[in-house]
């Protein structure tokens, strides 16, 4: 017992906060440590993004029929949130209200009906209650020594009946989602690999050595802090014009707009906001929008390259790749010869 204890204690202080980088002054403090957090993720969360308010139509294609408006809608049966319940990770770390997706598998044959339920109102479109909202962001460090907030990688840790709503939502989703989105994105679509832009890149890549293929030229995109900058305003714009009933995007709005967060420093909670932008690393259904909303840009790309087909990477075989996509990380493949 000795032994596992000490495992802890070390994993504590080396996953522990003793300073960080703030407007050029570095803090030592506890306690100006723990509001210079709640101030980052706050702002992060919160600042009001540019909203593009006029979308081009045609960099948004393929949209439902009335079959598949219906399905997303319907009202979900027990069998259906039995399947999402089961499809939920049981190692995940505990959501503020402190109980695991191991408590639902275990005592569900005592707690189904509640669940489904309180599912039921979900979908009925009643707002979650409080008790569902609340969301514990968990940092988890990019490199060895973090100097900085934007070092860390914000993780959600959600209440289980808030995951429950969305793992149904992503599991309807997932039946449609190859039709709405770009050839070029891999992440996050059933059926499609990812292993197969990953050879694609490479191949792309070694072409760069050629000597007969000149001007080629690779653009590797980081978006920093992707998923919480999203803003949703631009996210129901994109779902609207690809064909989503109005209905569904009211149930998004009612997952990703009714959020309270707290940031775990040491820990500790602190601080208590709403946010006014981005998604939750963390909620099952993210991932899924995510790719939707960046989809208007894969367009985008097609058309600008279908226009000018002189910007096309010159590769062996005649092979004609704009960019590949993996969720928030892009490459971008074209030809500076003109």
């Amino acid at each position: 017992m000795r032994y596992f204890h000490s495992l802890v204690q070390k994993q504590r202080f080396w996953g522990a906060i003793f300073g960080i980088q703030r407007d050029g002054e570095y803090l030592t403090d506890p306690i100006a440590t723990k509001n210079s957090a709640t101030s980052f993720f706050q702002q992060l969360l919160t600042t009001k993004p540019v909203f593009l308010e006029e979308m081009d139509r045609d960099n948004l294609e393929d949209g439902l029929t009335d079959e598949e408006q219906q399905f997303l809608c319907v009202m979900p049966t027990l069998e259906e949130v039995w399947e999402a319940v089961f499809n939920i990770e049981t190692d995940n770390v505990a959501g503020p209200n402190g109980f695991r997706e191991i408590f639902y598998h275990t005592c569900w044959d005592v707690i189904s009906e509640d669940v489904f339920g309180a599912v039921t109102e979900f979908f009925r479109g009643v707002e979650m209650p409080k008790g569902f909202t609340p969301t514990t962001i968990s940092l988890l460090s990019k490199i060895t020594n973090p100097t900085s907030w934007s070092e860390y990688r914000p993780i959600s840790l959600c209440n289980v009946m808030k995951k429950i709503c969305m793992k149904l939502m992503t599991i309807r989703l997932w039946r449609i989602l190859p039709k709405m989105l770009s050839l070029s994105q891999s992440g996050f679509v059933p059926r499609w690999l990812l292993s197969d832009n990953v050879l694609l890149a490479q191949e792309l890549i070694y072409s760069l050595e050629s000597r007969r293929l000149e001007a080629n030229v690779v653009f590797k995109l980081d978006m920093a802090k992707a998923y919480d900058r999203v803003s949703w305003e631009f996210l129901y714009q994109v779902l609207l014009r690809k064909g989503f009933p109005q209905r569904w995007i009211a149930l998004v709005s009612n997952a990703i707009s009714n959020s309270w967060f707290s940031v775990l420093v040491n820990g500790k909670h602190v601080g208590f906001f709403h946010s006014t932008r981005g998604l939750r690393q963390g909620d099952p259904l993210s991932p899924v929008l995510f790719v939707l909303a960046t989809d208007y840009l894969s367009r985008g790309l097609d058309r600008l390259f279908a226009a000018h087909p002189s910007m096309y990477y010159q590769a062996p075989g005649r092979i004609r790749v704009s960019h590949l996509t993996y969720a928030d990380d892009m490459m971008i493949f074209t030809n500076m010869c003109r």
